[in-house]
């Protein structure tokens, strides 16, 4: 597709049997142009990063390639047609589709494969700082808005941060932070499932018994709605996802890049 200024190639490469699927936007066909890379934030994203239906990456991309800059940017594993599921995947296998991406480029007849370059938004600072570390010839890295800590510290300060901002007392906030460290303990260590099984079930049937949630005493079949909130939240922690997110330490690879 041509643009009045660029030209979109859509584009599949693959990390071993995972398939992903992209836009390479490129100034021009005539010559070789440096390229940027851009890396989704956390959760599963389409190509132009679209938040609340602002397409964040394609505002981006057009910038650069306006200025002589050629991107590749790429629906996340599940979206479109790429292959795979976020929640199922660590931040080392997002890192591995960067450096699938990077191998297509150095292929690519109107990439100059001595300027290559990462962008990164939020977890995908993260993730870009792993390809970064591992990978020399990266000529540049950007960050946006990309954590410079743990998982576990990040979510532990914006629990703090949330509930302070509600207008907590301190010894609710202090609760709260005791079960969300109790959550995270029960994730890194994968122990204590049982235990947090019960503890979830507790508070749900609290909620229940809580004049102010009018709208729950209408639930038919309370237990087993009971049930299923539970085994949902316990799904959720229990992703690849999660346990890579709460352990993965950027200042590991920055320290490197």
């Amino acid at each position: 597709k041509k643009d009045n200024f660029f030209i979109d190639k859509e584009i599949t490469f693959y990390n071993d049997k995972i398939k992903l699927c992209g836009t390479l936007s490129l100034p021009d066909t005539i010559k070789k142009h440096p390229v940027i890379i851009l890396i989704s934030g956390s959760g599963a994203q389409n190509r132009d990063e679209e938040i609340y239906d602002f397409p964040i990456f394609k505002e981006i991309s057009d910038h650069f390639v306006k200025n002589g800059i050629a991107v590749l940017r790429y629906d996340d594993r599940g979206i479109g047609c790429s292959d795979g599921s976020v929640s199922n995947s660590t931040l080392e296998d997002f890192s591995n589709d960067v450096i699938s991406a990077i191998n297509f480029l150095k292929n690519s007849k109107n990439i100059d494969k001595t300027k290559i370059g990462l962008l990164g938004h939020s977890e995908g600072g993260i993730v870009g700082s792993i390809v970064a570390s591992k990978i020399p010839e990266i000529k540049l890295l950007i960050l946006l808005a990309t954590p410079g800590d743990s998982g576990t510290t990040i979510i532990k300060e914006q629990t703090k941060n949330i509930f302070k901002i509600k207008g907590l007392s301190d010894s609710v906030i202090a609760g709260e932070l005791k079960n969300t460290i109790n959550i995270h303990n029960v994730i890194i260590k994968d122990s204590g499932w049982e235990e947090l099984r019960k503890d979830i079930k507790e508070k749900i049937k609290l909620k229940f018994e809580d004049p102010k949630n009018i709208q729950l005493y209408s639930i038919e079949n309370k237990d087993i709605f009971i049930e299923n909130l539970v085994e949902s939240q316990i799904s959720s922690y229990k992703t690849k996802w999660i346990k890579s997110f709460l352990t993965v330490n950027p200042q590991t690879y920055l320290k490197n890049v």
